[in-house]
């Protein structure tokens, strides 16, 4: 097992400098097509399927989300506290809203307060970077594949997605992981409950697998070729991953983390004195990792202002978190609901299919082993994040793993405080606003499975998971 010390240079000399990064990320014609069924066609049949089978707005906040997108191409930047555009009532009204609630009228004659959320935009404190990017895909969806404009503005998760899974291809390739050890986490990414579902949707955490997975790219290209553009690069990377949504920070705290871990080990290793020499790790660092957190912390420093000066009501008196203002928020109740943030995956699980009024449809639930297969990948997901602990010399992927754990739950926190002082709210914490760290964990399971078994294993594991999605997403 290598330790930490040959970990910087065992990364820096495989699959040399000189390779071209298609072949070595594709290295046959094979490999390339085992690629595009994983990575691609895999994860835009499921969420298709899933837009296809499910019409309605989704209770998590889509419909204010679609209003949003809406706003944008309109040229116009939302702002909180304003009420939703006339269009976009008249879409929510004879769509429908999958939750509880009494029947909307169609072409949105009912009260704006009866609407799930309440009449407001309260979505406006999101950054506009993924609903600026969804207004042109949308229009292609609309005008060249005669998609209507909810549908459009949803399969963008698709390609988002995709996407994502081509980089962490590309990253565990570059990493010289070999394809039988890529594809099985891949495939769990492709058809996790919370993937597909919020990949389906209107929704900022489409992109979240995306951003993940090119902060894990960039971190990687720039430590194996570095140049006088790493710096800019990986500062505008950055910037990016944290302009789709502020909790995708997450991730680059993570990478920021293990590219300090492994730099120091280099320096370290490389030092004949007693004393490290910071000086030295210091200067590596900051063009790679100091590069991503200050793009990132540039970006959520720039939006929170800017969305102060935008908004046109205090947001603790907002009507539309009012349900969530249930009684006294602490500490305590903020920790434990941080740890949903441990499964990202399936912490926001919801039905794939649903009755009329947004419950589990008949006997399905009963005969549904999807919560089981998700409870499966969370356990797996986790045992990898935690195999640094128990095992040693650590190498990057205990690292990885422990990192993202730990930036899980300390971003839970941080997440939970943040919105019960802003909104005076619960804390509702979810898997869902950790996703970003999930192609992280994929990585480290990619490169701590050693045996052939624990190997096949896996990919039974994957494809059978990839299977039941398939199958309880077309049951009748």
């Amino acid at each position: 097992m290598m330790s930490a010390d040959s970990t910087a240079t065992s990364l820096s000399t495989e699959h040399g400098t000189r390779t071209g990064l298609f072949r070595t990320c594709f290295p046959s014609f094979p490999v390339l097509i085992l690629a595009i069924l994983v990575c691609v066609v895999a994860p835009i049949s499921l969420i298709s399927i899933h837009v296809h089978e499910n019409p309605r707005f989704s209770p998590i906040d889509e419909a204010v989300q679609y209003d949003y997108v809406n706003r944008v191409a309109g040229g116009s930047v939302p702002r909180l506290g304003q009420l939703l555009l006339p269009a976009s009532v008249h879409v929510i009204s004879c769509r429908g809203v999958a939750a509880n609630g009494p029947p909307l009228k169609c072409p949105g004659t009912g009260k704006p307060d009866t609407y799930p959320g309440g009449p407001y935009q309260y979505e406006a404190q999101q950054p506009p970077t993924y609903y600026a990017a969804t207004v042109p895909l949308r229009w292609l969806g609309v005008h060249v594949f005669g998609m209507d404009g909810v549908t459009a503005a949803r399969t963008t998760g698709g390609l988002w997605v995709a996407t994502a899974l081509l980089l962490l291809w590309m990253t565990g390739r570059m990493l010289g992981l070999p394809v039988r050890k890529i594809v099985p986490p891949i495939l769990l990414l492709a058809s996790a409950p919370t993937v597909v579902y919020q990949s389906s949707i209107v929704s900022n955490d489409a992109p979240a697998l995306f951003a993940g997975a090119l902060v894990a790219f960039l971190g990687i290209l720039a430590w194996k070729r570095p140049g006088r553009w790493t710096f800019p690069t990986l500062f505008v990377g950055g910037v990016l991953v944290t302009s789709f949504k502020l909790d995708d920070a997450l991730c680059v705290v993570v990478v920021a983390g293990v590219l300090g871990i492994v730099g120091w080990s280099e320096v370290r290793s490389q030092s004949s004195e007693t004393v490290p020499k910071w000086g030295t790790w210091l200067s590596n660092w900051t063009p790679t990792g100091g590069a991503l957190v200050l793009g990132c912390t540039a970006c959520a420093v720039g939006w929170i202002i800017a969305n102060r000066e935008l908004s046109l009501i205090n947001p603790k008196t907002l009507s539309s978190f009012a349900a969530l203002r249930t009684g006294p928020v602490g500490l305590t109740l903020i920790a434990r609901e941080s740890l949903s943030m441990l499964n990202p995956l399936a912490g926001s699980y919801a039905p794939f299919r649903t009755n009329a009024i947004g419950t589990p449809a008949g006997t399905f639930d009963s005969l549904n082993l999807q919560p089981i297969t998700a409870t499966l990948t969370e356990y797996l997901f986790l045992a990898v994040g935690l195999t640094g602990i128990f095992v040693t010399p650590r190498r990057w992927p205990h690292w990885l793993g422990l990192l993202s754990l730990l930036v899980l739950y300390v971003g839970g926190i941080v997440l939970g405080f943040g919105v019960w002082h802003t909104y005076s709210a619960d804390p509702s914490v979810g898997g869902r606003y950790g996703l970003c760290v999930a192609p992280l964990l994929a990585l480290a399971l990619a490169s701590i499975v050693r045996s052939w078994g624990a190997v096949v294993g896996l990919w039974v594991f994957s494809i059978a998971t990839v299977g039941l999605t398939y199958f309880y997403l077309l049951a009748a």
